[in-house]
């Protein structure tokens, strides 16, 4: 039924087409939507997509208020080859390509710049980055390696979210969205304008019971301020604070004696000031200092009374705190257009606490320093050669660098292809490196040990892995730049893989269970294709399409006692064959707006969450906006998966697997500006 809705609205939108491009000759450029904005996340220089040494999807602020979203994780859902999921209802994930699992740690995700990547289980927190949707410009999304911009955490790709700078959103702002799962989103937000300063304030509430049956609602509050100082026509200072926290599920499972049902309390916060001068000779440089911290508290204490043992054991999965801190510079000079480059380095602190996962009380610091380089050279006036690397001092593997090289031609002004080939390295992260998870005793029973359970440790010899990628690209734009198309073909071998795999007797314990062991593991090959296609007209349709061809193979160990490997037919699970999705949207009536949206994830295995089989869902959207002299604002509807319930993960941590079941939902937003 889905697919049929869809049908009809794309035969309306192609007869439309058909239409405007009769009637292209008469309209003028400037009355179709073009988006005029440069990428700055590919390479840190400001470059068109044509120009850009990799793919790049830009979900701008018109595609977000279209969308059905209300977690910033589903808005990823419209990039190709992006594999999304609420691993819980408090824990979501997002990774590109394949590898996927609750908790993905193979993408650099930035705001304004600013990495929120937590050494803490090597995962971005997406509930704690002290963000929401409301207070989103655009995301620029790069799909492939850009470890040569962004270092080792940026491997697969990178998300930058750029945020409302104040003048953008000027007043006082009250936003709601209420509705299903027993969801309570509230805002308040303002935001005002001095001769030389502009600040921005965001207080959020963000409640849900979560998945039914599910150990995963979440009380998350947080407060967020941004403000720009321009002391003259060369210089800016961006600050950026945020701080929030709350209790949340603590993803147990009523009868487990090792992850029984719990409250987890989490806190957060951030920091960062930036400082850009803009000199002469079309030289830029910029100087920043940021800090992230994250942390859980999620200790308890297990009876061991039914083990006929007198005693208990402090127990945690998930405890420990985690900070990042980081000092950059970086040069830009754009002066000569034909030969553009920018450069800088960075000195970089990871710091992680956890006295059970790590089996020590102090804590664990690592530091890096990075040099990066990047240079866009015109061959001629349609060729551009751009050649990035990224060279870094990593204080757990050493010296290595990640270069990229592109060749990029255009063949005509709407019409240009790109080859490229880029390999990087991801190094183990410090809870990769250092997790030795061992749960003891609270008194010592048993001779010789206290040891209660083994849960994780990690191989001494682990070192970092190893992406090889190749791109072939076109970029083509149609009737006057109302219709955008995006395709490649890549290529893409991962070797010396990171993870957990299975030790069924090495680790013997009270508790007598397998432990798993990070390890180097093996390699991956993905190849595949991917298209995206975005339509404006000028009479309010417009679609974002999106769609991606994967097939893997390879061989990754799963378990030492015994000595398994999987093999190519399972290693074709790490990845869909087939993935797309649609959003169609009509702006009518001057004030309503609506879209529908569907998504669908092809057969896979989410690793550690099961192989939920094809997943598809339709959300719809209708929008009416109202203006009234100082007073603007906007009311939604939203329902989402208006079909068949399905489930995208599935939790391995009970012996019953339960499945994350994603029923009909319906949400009510209101948003008043003032």
């Amino acid at each position: 039924m889905a697919i049929k809705i869809l049908f009809w609205l794309l035969l309306s939108l192609l007869v439309s087409i058909k239409a405007e491009a009769q009637e292209s000759a008469a309209i003028s450029e400037s009355d179709y939507f073009v988006d005029l904005s440069q990428i700055v996340s590919a390479t840190r220089l400001p470059q068109r997509a044509e120009e850009a040494p990799v793919s790049i999807t830009i979900i701008d602020r018109k595609m977000i208020e279209r969308s059905s979203a209300i977690e910033i994780v589903d808005l990823l859902r419209l990039v190709p080859g992006m594999r999304v999921a609420h691993a819980s209802g408090n824990l979501f994930s997002a990774t590109y390509h394949g590898y996927a699992s609750a908790w993905p740690n193979r993408m650099q995700v930035l705001i304004d710049g600013r990495s929120v990547f937590t050494p803490l289980f090597s995962i971005i927190a997406w509930n704690n980055i002290g963000l929401t949707i409301n207070d989103i410009e655009r995301i620029e999304v790069i799909r492939g390696s850009n470890s040569a911009a962004y270092g080792a955490n940026a491997v697969l790709g990178t998300i930058n979210i750029i945020t409302r700078k104040p003048f953008q959103v000027e007043g006082h702002t009250l936003a709601f969205t209420g509705g299903a799962i027993g969801t309570r989103k509230s805002l308040y937000r303002f935001a005002n304008l001095y001769e030389k300063y502009e600040q921005r304030l965001t207080l959020y509430s963000n409640r849900d019971d979560g998945f039914e049956d599910v150990d995963d609602y979440k009380k998350i509050a947080s407060l967020s301020y941004r403000g720009i100082y321009t002391p003259s026509y060369n210089e800016t200072l961006d600050i950026q604070l945020g701080f929030g926290g709350g209790p949340e599920g603590g993803w147990g499972v009523p009868g487990n004696i090792e992850n029984p049902v719990r409250e987890r309390e989490t806190r957060s916060h951030y920091e960062s000031i930036k400082w850009l001068r803009t000199l002469a000779g079309g030289q830029r440089q910029e100087w920043s200092l940021t800090n992230n911290f994250l942390s859980y508290d999620d200790g308890y204490v297990v009876d061991l009374s039914p083990f006929s043992v007198p005693d208990t054991v402090s127990y945690s999965l998930y405890s420990g705190n985690a900070t990042r801190t980081e000092a950059e510079f970086q040069q830009t000079s754009t002066s000569d257009k034909k030969l553009r480059f920018v450069w800088g380095g960075s000195y970089k602190v990871d710091r992680l606490k956890n006295s059970i996962i790590l089996n020590r009380s102090d804590y664990i610091d690592v530091n890096s320093q990075r040099l990066f380089s990047h240079i866009e050279k015109y061959l001629s006036d349609t060729t551009i050669l751009n050649i990035g690397v990224m060279a870094e001092n990593n204080g757990l593997v050493g010296l290595y660098s990640s270069p990229r090289l592109s060749l990029n031609h255009a063949f005509s002004d709407n019409h240009s292809a790109r080859i490229s080939a880029a390999r990087a390295k991801r190094t183990p992260s410090l809870y990769e490196f250092y997790n030795d998870n061992i749960a003891r005793l609270d008194t010592i029973l048993i001779s010789g040990s206290d040891i209660f359970d083994i849960r994780y440790k990690s191989d001494p010899n682990l070192k970092e892995e190893t992406l090889t990628s190749y791109e072939l690209a076109y970029i083509g734009h149609f009737f006057s730049r109302s219709l955008d198309i995006d395709a490649k073909l890549y290529f893409e071998r991962l070797d010396d893989i990171i993870r957990n795999v299975r030790d069924n007797g090495t680790y013997p314990d009270l508790f007598d269970n397998q432990t798993w062991i990070w390890m180097n593991t093996g390699y991956t090959i993905n190849k595949g294709a991917e298209i995206q296609l975005k339509y404006r007209a000028n009479n309010g349709w417009s679609l974002d399409a999106q769609y991606d061809y994967s097939r893997f193979t390879g061989t990754i160990m799963r378990s030492i006692v015994p000595y398994l490997l999987y093999e190519d037919s399972k290693i074709e699970r790490f990845s869909p064959n087939h993935s797309y999705s649609l959003l169609l949207s009509k702006q009518f009536l001057e004030r309503w707006q609506a879209s529908a949206g569907y998504y669908h994830t092809g057969y896979m295995e989410w690793l550690g969450g099961g192989v939920p089989g094809d997943v598809g869902r339709t959300d719809i959207k209708l929008t009416r906006s109202f203006d009234n002299n100082s007073t603007s604002g906007k009311i939604s509807l939203i329902a989402q998966n208006i079909f068949d319930d399905y489930y995208e993960f599935e939790d391995y941590t009970s012996a019953d697997h339960i499945a994350n079941v994603f029923e009909t939902r319906v949400y009510c937003q209101l948003e008043i500006s003032f």
